[in-house]
Parts: C-alpha cells; structure tokens; sequence
C-alpha cells in the first residue's frame, strides 16, 4: 500500500505570494496595517521566552492551564509550569534535545502529557514536572494529547488515534483512519465528552469513540475528498472540536462548518467554509478564522452568518479566541487583532513579539496566554474599555 504523504501546510504567509499573468509578476502583498482608533484597552500582565528552535513553526505547541499555572512547551523538549497570574516559574523539566516536543501539552488528572515527532508519549506530574511514565505510539504526536487520570488518548499523524492508560501508558485501544494522497502537515486535537473522547480526521470526517471501549459511537463527514487532483482533495479536519453542553461545533478544509448533536452525530446546521483551525463559540455565536483570512461570526442557532471581517487578507491570521466581548486572532508577524464580538470592528492592536502565532491562544479566567513559534509565551488581561472622549 502506497504510505500517506504529508505535506507542510499551506498558508498565506509573510513571504510575497508570487503569481503570472500575462507574463508579469504580481506581487500578492499581505493587507497592511492601517491606524486605528482604540475602544479597549489592552494590557500585557507578563511574558516569557520558552525556548525552542525560532525558524520552525510548531502549530501542535500551545498553552494549557488548570486556573492556578499555565503549563508550555518548546520545541527543544523543555515544559514549564508557570503562575497563571504572575508568570512565575514554578518548575521546569528538560526532556532532552533528542525528545523535541511537537504537541502539547494536554492536562487532566493532575498530569501534563507532550508527544514528540518521534512517536513518543511522555507524561509528568502537574505538581513538580517529575515523569510518571513514558509510551511509544505509532507516528508523531503533532497535538496536544486529551487527558485524565485514568486515560491518555493522542492522535498520530499517520491518521490513528491512541487511548493509553493513565497509569502506566499501555495501549486500551485504537483505531485507525489513514487516508491515501495529500493531507495538511498536524492533526486535530482530541477532546474528551460525557465519556466519550472526539477527534477530526485527514479523511474529512469527526468521529466520537466510546473511552472505555475503544468503539465508534458515531461518525461524520465534515468535508468531502472530491476533486481532479490531490490538492483539490484534501480535506483534512485538523481543529480540535469544540464542545459545548451537547452541541459539537466543527469545521473542515475546504468543507464546511457545522452544529451536531454530540449523542447522536446528528446535523443541526451546515454552512460551506473551509479552515483548518479550531472554533469558539459563545451563547449567540460561532467565531471562525477562514482559509482566506477572514474572521466570520454565525448565529449559533442556524448557521446564519451574522458580521464578516476581511481586512487581514494574507496576513496568516491564526484561530479565534474569545475574552469578554472580543475576539482575538494572532498573524504572522506576532500581531493580535482585537475585535468586537459584536459587530467585527477593531478594538485594538497589541503584539506578541515579531514571530508568528500558529497555535491557538488559551483563554483562563480574566487572562489570555498567547504562544508564538519562537517559543515566547506572552499573557494578557481582560481589556478595559477606553471613555469615549
């Protein structure tokens, strides 16, 4: 059998798009940054460098927190767990520059798991960093592993979905979803559901699989492998899906953004969209980064989409997080772009240091934590709003 190919992914980025027509070059710049006037004000609380290599881009690295510390990795295999309010260090574990870390970490259980781009699975207690216990899974780890005390699952990138024991990291279960031909470079993240653990897949569907079993409750098509060639066939779900009382929000590569009954995999809604990040959602709304570049709000009940942002054309936004009443993506250039839930107009501009944010951003509390593949981790309060004058 012909193996998976992987392809890096493909994205609008700081370096000049090049195309030809009628002979001459045309340069397809990045939308440029126009002055704006700010109705938030933006405060960074701390910042830290995590380390790592500064040339590569890690999408499978980003924070994650239990309220009290924010636990990061870089990608020269060190993990830090820092005050979530002061930024402090609390402890620090270097796994070796032979186990780079290229997903995680994930936290549950009091334990904080990373995957390296060998295969391996390496879990530390939350308290002090010290490691549990360590597993072999069947390809790279490029998510954050889902996990509780009694179950590690990861997702490899040759398209298979691991549950280890959260005891000793012995295999319970896997099951297998490669797909032949052209996929995006990563993987969804796997998210634990009333018992069940959920994942997107490079063959365009999400599937819900029973924890304890190992066996598929439901599955679903998110985008369609369809096209006169492999590029046109690709349609990876790599954003982790997003769960939300018993409604499951997804979106596909060249594919389309849905509502699902979590029990039932049944459709609500379906709009055509294509992205390969992660959605946030509030009570009225679904907030999606499009592969184009836009930022685009729908009605949470029926798919309706209520505003359009389309000023970050080529800028290589990454996925939306939500803090208050604004929605904040970061760009190739370390920018974030703070705006109004309400209606998609700016707020403000802040920067995350000069590289690119490719990995989702972590809400907690009144504090966002943003990590960029530099390996800087920058934390920001709540904004407070400017007097109109």
């Amino acid at each position: 059998m012909k193996p998976t190919i992987k392809v890096l992914a493909i994205m609008l980025s700081s370096v000049a798009l090049v195309a030809c027509q009628n002979s001459k070059e045309i340069k397809l710049e990045p939308a440029q940054l126009v002055p704006l006037t700010t109705s938030i004000q933006v405060t960074r609380s701390w910042s830290t460098n995590l380390g790592g290599n500064k040339k590569l881009s890690r999408p499978g690295l980003g924070p994650t927190g239990n309220g009290a510390r924010v636990f990061a990795a870089s990608s020269d295999g060190v993990v830090t767990a820092l005050d979530a309010v002061t930024g402090k260090r609390v402890w620090q574990v270097s796994l070796g520059k032979d186990r780079g870390v290229s997903g995680g970490p994930g936290f549950g259980g009091n334990m904080v798991a990373v995957g390296t781009a060998e295969g391996e699975v390496i879990v530390m207690s939350a308290g002090d960093g010290s490691i549990k216990w360590t597993a072999k899974v069947s390809s790279s780890v490029l998510s954050a592993p889902a996990v509780t005390a009694r179950v590690v699952v990861v997702r490899t990138n040759d398209g298979q979905m691991t549950a280890l024991d959260g005891s000793n990291g012995k295999e319970m279960w896997n099951i297998d979803r490669r797909v032949q031909g052209l996929t995006y470079y990563g993987h969804a993240e796997p998210v634990f559901a009333s018992g069940a653990v959920v994942s997107g897949f490079d063959n365009g569907k999400i599937a819900t699989v029973d924890v304890a079993s190992g066996q598929v409750i439901w599955e679903r098509s998110v985008s369609e492998r369809r096209g006169r060639n492999e590029f046109e066939r690709l349609a990876d779900v790599d954003g982790r899906i997003t769960i939300n009382g018993e409604d499951a929000f997804a979106v596909g590569f060249q594919g389309r953004a849905m509502l699902l009954a979590l029990p039932t995999g049944q459709p609500i809604w379906a709009k055509d969209m294509s992205s390969r990040y992660p959605v946030t959602v509030d009570w009225n709304q679904v907030f999606i980064s499009t592969i184009d570049d836009s930022i685009v709000a729908l009605d949470r009940r029926n798919g309706v989409e209520n505003w359009k942002q389309e000023q970050l054309i080529r800028r290589s936004i990454g996925a939306p997080a939500l803090l208050g009443t604004s929605v904040i993506v970061g760009d190739f250039e370390g920018y974030l772009h703070w705006i109004s839930a309400l209606d998609g107009s700016f707020q403000a501009r802040t920067r995350a240091g000069k590289s690119p944010i490719t990995a989702p951003p972590l809400v907690m509390g009144d504090m966002i934590y943003v990590q960029n593949d530099a390996g800087e981790l920058h934390a920001f309060s709540k904004p407070a709003i400017v007097a109109a004058p």
